[in-house]
């Protein structure tokens, strides 16, 4: 199992069982991950014959990805977004100069800017 980890911090993302692709016009500067929504069914386990479950059939509705990598959603706005993600992107390209990878770092700064134009022109839909 291939598992993409933030390169800042080291927390796990996505792994490959979800449906993924890298898109090629953002220079791999990203992942694109398909999630779904489903319902977690409930975790009560009867012990006893009389146990009875009181929370009916219904589940909690997640996002698979979200729920499944414990990942946390932050509220944003589009200000803050830009605010934080300028800091983000020059942090990461310092960072893989420092690991010897400059060689790289144009074409992920040129990726990373067409995805960051494509999430601010839809930032409503996130």
């Amino acid at each position: 199992m291939k598992v993409w980890k933030d390169i800042l911090s080291g927390d796990e993302m996505v792994t490959d069982t979800f449906p993924h692709e890298i898109p090629e016009e953002y220079n791999e500067a990203c992942l694109l991950v398909k999630a779904k929504y489903t319902t977690k069914k409930s975790e009560f386990v009867a012990i006893a014959s009389d146990d009875v479950d009181e929370g009916g059939e219904d589940g909690e509705t997640v996002v698979d990805v979200i729920d499944a990598m414990r990942l946390q959603e932050v509220q944003l706005t589009k200000k803050d977004f830009m605010g934080i993600i300028k800091g983000f992107l020059g942090t990461l390209a310092k960072k893989l100069e420092a690991e010897g990878k400059g060689d790289r770092v144009a074409g992920f700064k040129k990726g990373a800017t067409g995805m960051v134009k494509l999430i601010v022109g839809k930032f409503d839909e996130f």
